[in-house]
């Protein structure tokens, strides 16, 4: 089942799939309807939402993709951290990519290890196109092996339980009183949640970090996350100002830590590694996860938190008798042989 583009894809599809929306509940966040809903509405650049949402879909299963008349692409973009299907891969989803008949097939990130990565490389193979794979980012992770909080954090380095105490008290001097600052993370849809979001949002923007591409996309991931139980927003408020925020997404057993920030002019406060050891907290001693996710990338930081490391890579495919995929595949191997040079793979197309 193909669906084209408007504002009711989604919808329409749960109409036609109801146990869909049961299955999407099965797998990551990041591969679940609420997030494909959700990015499609309110995080995607403009010239991306000229291209046709494909949705090739069975009671198993739905591959989201995009469809920009030359390439089919997964529906992911920076605010990915995972991509693969909702459930299983739809059964004829070869004669679909037949039917479309696109030059190049771009599916990204996707976790190697999974079964549907395999399944999508064969998939691609018998629908005519030439397969191969590329790197896209390392992902720290813990496993947290049933410990409480407490003993994690016994397992951590003297440094991490030396710095946290420090920030404990340099918080507790600033404030004037142990009570003067606070730590609250909202979960739920109610009236603490547009305070909450505003707070976050007050953070970033008093943060090192870039204004978001989408500014709709993280109020309404918020949204979406509180009515389906994943919320986890953390605020660390010093004398009524918020100073630090982390926005973590809480589902099957994995919590995963999406964006953080902090306000700069309180960087001596260490408010941000205090939050994270009260996200922490949360997740091993009152969600009672399995493995806490740090996403995307290798930054040294996250090893301070984190016990293992994997990757995640793309699938990249080329119809070698068109034009359009002979050219890219060409460059895209013309950037595999210059991988020695620039260290990881990444594709050309």
């Amino acid at each position: 089942m193909t669906l084209s583009s408007s504002p009711v894809d989604i919808a329409a599809l749960r109409a036609a799939w109801p146990a869909l929306d049961a299955v999407s509940g099965h797998g990551s966040v990041f591969c679940s309807l609420p997030w494909f809903e959700n990015l499609h509405a309110h995080g995607l650049e403009a010239v991306r939402k000229l291209d046709t949402l494909l949705l090739p879909a069975d009671e198993q299963g739905c591959l989201p993709l995009l469809d920009d008349g030359a390439t089919l692409r997964g529906l992911s973009n920076y605010y990915s951290s995972l991509y693969g299907p909702v459930g299983a891969l739809p059964g004829g989803l070869v004669s679909h990519l037949k039917e479309c008949g696109r030059a190049c097939v771009d599916l990204h990130p996707l976790d190697p290890c999974a079964p549907e990565f395999g399944q999508l490389k064969q998939v691609l193979t018998e629908a005519g196109y030439w397969v191969d794979d590329y790197y896209c980012f390392g992902n720290w992770y813990l496993d947290v092996e049933g410990r409480s909080f407490a003993d994690y954090l016994q397992s951590r380095s003297s440094q991490l339980r030396n710095t946290l105490q420090r920030a404990y008290g340099k918080l507790d001097r600033a404030a004037g009183d142990p009570k003067a600052w606070r730590i609250s993370i909202q979960q739920h849809e109610d009236a603490g949640l547009e305070a909450a979001i505003a707070a976050f949002e007050h953070v970033c923007a008093m943060s090192w970090k870039s204004p978001e591409p989408q500014a709709d996309f993280i109020p309404n991931l918020c949204r979406t996350a509180a009515r389906e139980g994943w919320l986890r927003l953390g605020v660390l408020h010093l004398d009524d100002t918020p100073i630090a925020a982390q926005l973590w997404l809480t589902h099957k057993g994995v919590a995963s830590i999406y964006k953080l920030a902090y306000d700069e002019a309180a960087t001596r406060y260490s408010a941000g590694t205090v939050l994270t050891a009260a996200m922490f907290e949360h997740a091993l001693d009152v969600d009672r996860v399995a493995e806490v996710d740090y996403l995307n990338g290798d930054e040294p930081y996250k090893q301070n938190w984190m016990s293992h490391r994997r990757e995640r890579h793309g699938i990249i495919a080329f119809d070698l008798s068109q034009w359009q995929g002979l050219k890219a595949a060409l460059r895209h191997w013309a950037g595999r042989a210059l991988r020695p040079l620039r260290g990881k793979d990444a594709p050309a197309a």
